[in-house]
């Protein structure tokens, strides 16, 4: 009986033992339930991420089409400025040599136009001096 006994107090040992670990394993399950729940819940995050990355990066690539094409129209922009630029700058050349020469030839017709006033100054003080020597002489 004591054999009984010690098997009985042995087996409700064990059982204790395994309810024990029975215990251990459900608290194990449930942290590793726990720890699957917040993988999951990491890759849901991680496939929105990458759907927004992946958005971000087409809206990327058109903004990067759109700035190609604008910068390219900008350039064609500047380029035909430059040019206008350059052909303002020189009919503005040719229009000074042209103004220059008209004032050269204006300066000339001045001078002309100068030299005969003195010249028609000249001869009108010799006939009012000798228009004054004329009555002179018959005043006398």
């Amino acid at each position: 009986m004591e054999d009984i006994k010690n098997k009985i107090l042995k087996a409700e040992e064990t059982i204790i033992q395994l309810a024990e670990e029975l215990e251990k394993a459900k608290t194990v399950t449930e942290q590793v339930s726990i720890i699957e729940r917040k993988l999951s819940q990491a890759h849901e995050a991680l496939q929105k991420s990458i759907s927004a990355l992946e958005q971000a990066e087409k809206k990327l690539e058109t903004t990067g089409e759109n700035t190609q094409i604008t910068l390219t129209e900008a350039r064609k922009i500047f380029i035909e400025s430059a040019n206008a630029l350059e052909n303002f700058r020189k009919k503005f050349e040719n229009d000074i040599v042209t103004l220059s020469e008209q004032n050269n030839k204006l300066f000339e017709k001045i001078t002309k136009i100068s030299g005969k006033l003195n010249l028609y100054s000249s001869l009108i003080m010799v006939t009012v001096v000798g228009i004054i020597v004329i009555i002179l002489l018959l005043l006398l």
